[in-house]
């Protein structure tokens, strides 16, 4: 015996279809980094472009200014939208997700 085994199982999908909870993926939305990295000797055989650049996209992920930044942006129109016309009426709850990188 290992762990609980589920009696029913009961999806997300079929929860969401009989309306007991929201989807919450109905308006993810994504946001794209793009970052350019330029050679300062472009004869330089030693640079690699694909390297740096994902230490720069480490760099800018784990940074506080963008973590604060990105969850302002997912917080702020749950805030103005949601909770400021009390749609919820108090009877839910809510989880901002971020990457985060361990320094």
């Amino acid at each position: 015996m290992g762990g609980i085994d589920p009696f029913h199982p009961y999806s997300m999908k079929q929860a969401i279809e009989e309306d007991f909870i929201l989807d919450v993926l109905a308006n993810y939305t994504t946001y794209k980094s793009y970052y350019e990295v330029q050679k300062s000797i472009e004869e330089n055989p030693d640079f690699d472009t694909v390297k740096a650049q994902k230490k720069l996209r480490a760099y800018v992920k784990s940074h506080q200014q963008t973590i604060g930044t990105k969850a302002a942006l997912k917080v702020d129109p749950f805030l103005s939208q949601v909770v400021a016309t009390k749609k919820l009426r108090g009877q839910a709850r809510g989880m901002v997700i971020i990457i985060s990188f361990k320094q």
